[in-house]
Order: structure tokens, then C-alpha cells, then sequence
């Protein structure tokens, strides 16, 4: 199985993400691809909440693995989203048959 992750833009500003899925065939907890996943994504949403002070859009289910985060397009959230998603990269472009990155523009 993969670990789909799409971050959203408007215009030029990353606006937020969806993650969906579990990277790899591990059992449930012990995919350490899915981990470090998960691990950027939920930073990222701290780093909007705790640092930027925002109070974004927050959706997780544990069991479907299923992540979704949206803020106001703002600088602060641009670059906290932005950092996240090179995180996600570097896992996709190691690990490519666990990770599938997209990028996908939303009208807001």
C-alpha cells in the first residue's frame, strides 16, 4: 500500500495537505516510511498552531490513515507547509514505491 499526500496551493502559496494511506506493507505501527510521514505532517500542523498562531482546518483518522490540514493563504503558512512538504519529498524520492507526492491547485 502507499501513502498518497497531495498539499494544496492558491496561487503560488501552499495552503495546505491531505494525506491518505499507509506506506508500505508493514503492520499498522511499525512502517517506519508511514512513521516519518506522519511525523512531518503532524509537525507541521503544530508549527501552524503553535508558532504561526493559526487555527487551521484539522482532520486525522488513525484507522484509514487519513490526515487533512487547510489555513488561510498567508506567508507564515506558506512556509511551514512548504518545509513539510520538502520533508515529504526526500521520503518520496527514497522510498518512491511507498511515497506518491502530488501537488494540486485550489481555487480559494
Amino acid at each position: 500500500m502507499k501513502s498518497n499526500v497531495v498539499f494544496f496551493y492558491s496561487g503560488d502559496k501552499c495552503i495546505g495537505f491531505r494525506a491518505h494511506g499507509h506506506a508500505g506493507d508493514a503492520p499498522h505501527g511499525e512502517n517506519i516510511v508511514c512513521a516519518a510521514v506522519s511525523a512531518i505532517l503532524q509537525t507541521a500542523y503544530l508549527g501552524l498552531t503553535k508558532v504561526a498562531n493559526l487555527i487551521p482546518h484539522w482532520r486525522s483518522e488513525e484507522k484509514t490513515a487519513h490526515m487533512e490540514c487547510y489555513t488561510d493563504c498567508n506567508l507564515q503558512a506558506d512556509l511551514i507547509l512548504r518545509t513539510a512538504q520538502a520533508g515529504i519529498a526526500a521520503i518520496a524520492q527514497e522510498h518512491p514505491k511507498s511515497v506518491i507526492l502530488l501537488k494540486e491547485q485550489k481555487n480559494v
